[in-house]
This record gives structure tokens, sequence and C-alpha cells, in this order.
């Protein structure tokens, strides 16, 4: 593998710290496959970018998530990744860090490399101010639970559920993640049960979440 799951657990490839420098030929590294013949003139160097997005796009490395939208099969960006908040070990940071070398290298040198990242991760890497629609776009279901949340804070009943009582659902201030892990959105939140009164605070927090999930990652790219 060109790239390998960065856990912690261990160092993390030369390929991940060294500097870029871009060579005679036009291309900041040169290619050789291991037990194969052939010189690179751009065809070794596109494929092991190629590979590089491939890994980076499964479980090998753990850099990058498919979005809510796309593990449910619902919504926009069905085939869209994001950048995956729980990889915030060093090495996983170095690793980001590598992944934003390999953009900067796209810009720099033409290259087309096949990330597969929604626009809501772009519109982070670029500072653009995200907003309800990108977060729609990447997960439907937790911008359909921050309306009703905010409709019940309203007294106001969810659009199509006439019987959405907070009472009865035992809501605590728990909610997955985007990678679909058990967050704790306050402290003691699991202990700290959700009514009428404290509805909107929910879809606040929700909301910040899910706005911001990924701002170490971004930091590091």
């Amino acid at each position: 593998q060109i790239l390998r799951a960065c856990d912690g657990s261990g160092q993390l490839p030369g390929l991940f710290r060294r500097s870029w420098n871009t060579s005679a030929e036009g291309c900041a590294f040169q290619v050789d496959f291991r037990g194969e013949g052939g010189d690179d003139y751009g065809g070794l160097h596109r494929e092991a970018l190629a590979t590089m997005a491939e890994e980076l796009h499964s479980t090998a490395v753990p850099l990058l998530v498919q979005c809510p939208n796309a593990r449910g099969e619902t919504g926009d960006c069905q085939d869209a990744w994001v950048l995956n908040p729980r990889a915030a070990t060093p090495e996983c940071l170095h690793g980001f860090e590598f992944l934003g070398q390999l953009i900067g290298l796209a810009i720099r040198s033409g290259d087309l490399i096949p990330l597969q990242l929604a626009p809501y991760t772009w519109k982070g890497l670029v500072g653009e101010q995200r907003t309800r629609a990108d977060i729609r776009a990447i997960d439907v279901h937790a911008d359909k639970d921050i309306s009703q949340l905010h409709q019940c804070a309203l007294g106001q009943a969810p659009m199509g559920s006439s019987s959405w009582q907070l009472n009865e659902m035992e809501l605590h201030f728990c909610y997955p993640d985007i990678t679909g892990q058990e967050l704790e959105l306050k402290e003691n939140g699991a202990h700290t049960s959700v009514d009428q009164n404290s509805a909107q605070e929910m879809a606040d927090l929700i909301l910040r979440d899910r706005l911001n999930f990924d701002h170490i990652q971004l930091q590091a790219v």
C-alpha cells in the first residue's frame, strides 16, 4: 500500500513527511513499481496518485469517511466522503497534512486526483461559510432532526408527525456524530434529558456539531 492506516500504533511512511520538490521532468516525485520494469514518463506517477486516492476512499486509511447520506443511500452526495473527526491522533494529523500536500500538488501541477469530497468539505477547505443546506446535502436526517427539535421548542408538532412527543421519546443530549458513533453534546449529556424547554438547545448543539465537526482536521490539511 502507498498509504497505511494511521491509527497511532505505528510510524507513517516517510512519504507522508517528505518535502515535495518538483523535478526536472515536471513531477513532484518519480515512481518505480517494485518488481516491474519501465521508466516513469508520467504514467506511473498518475497511477500512484490514483492509488493514493483509492486508498483514501477505503478503510485502509481512516482519514475520510462516507457521509451519512452515502451510508444511508438517501438525499444528496451519496458518493461523497468527508474528513473523519475521529482521526485526531498525531499520526492521523500528519496524514491530513499529507492530504493537503496532495491537493497542493494537484493545483500546481495540473494532475487529476479523483477525490470524492463533499461540497461541504471543499467549502471548509477554502474558508467559505457553511449553511443548513450544506448539512442537508451530507446528512438529511440530522437536518430533519434539527427542524423537528426547533418545532418542539416552539410547542408545535413536527411536520408530518402529530405524535412526536419529547417526553415519550426519552431523548438525552447525545447524538450520532458524522461517523455514526454516539457523541455527548454537552457535559453529562448522556444523563441529561431533553424536554420542550431544552429542545432548542439540543437543536443548536446538533447544528454546531454538524457545521464544525472537522475543524481540527481542516487546520491540518
